[in-house]
């Protein structure tokens, strides 16, 4: 018998250092957008900075449209799919996709990576996207989520170029189809 049978159904479980974290998994809400916003923000310097020499110059580029303003019109737009991983009532991870299969963005917190969060997220977006009769899934990654996208089945597209505007931005692509 697993050591999860008795717990709570509808909810993600990760058993990690003789603890049980639960990761509840929900649509994103409009009321949500200063803290995923400061996710954003913190997970994009704080992780993705150091491979980019911390440049101020690629960091701003990349925040600048990291408000609450424009999450809220991306939250609403009837084309995305998003979720927020909470862990302990805190958003600790953030993940939008359009309806054509497209990863637009994929977050968590410096605290919680390596904690199945972002496999958690990408694997709701995906099952959204398979009931959709999506077939492909594309992401646009950076080099710090690049591992992640190979691990989670992704390919790199061979006629993508890398994209000068992020220092190495490259295109995966999975297929989902069933």
């Amino acid at each position: 018998m697993s050591f999860l049978a008795g717990l709570p159904s509808g909810y993600l479980y990760r058993y990690m250092a003789q603890e049980i974290m639960k990761i509840n998994l929900n649509p994103s809400k409009i009321e949500n957008t200063e803290e995923i916003v400061t996710l954003l923000k913190r997970s994009i310097i704080e992780i993705c900075g150091p491979d980019y020499d911390n440049s101020k110059t690629i960091l701003n580029n990349w925040l600048v449209n990291k408000t609450p303003e424009n999450l809220t019109k991306w939250i609403k737009d009837k084309n995305n799919i998003s979720v927020s991983a909470i862990v302990d009532e805190k958003i600790v991870g953030f993940c939008m996709a359009n309806v054509n299969g497209e990863i637009l963005l994929l977050y968590v917190l410096p605290n919680n990576i390596c904690e199945g969060i972002g496999r958690s997220m990408y694997l709701y977006i995906e099952n959204i996207l398979k009931a959709k009769n999506v077939k492909i899934v594309t992401a646009f990654s950076t080099i710090t989520a690049a591992p992640f996208y190979n691990h989670m089945g992704f390919n790199r597209n061979e006629d993508s170029k890398e994209l000068d505007e992020m220092n190495g931005e490259v295109k995966f692509e999975k297929s989902i189809a069933i």
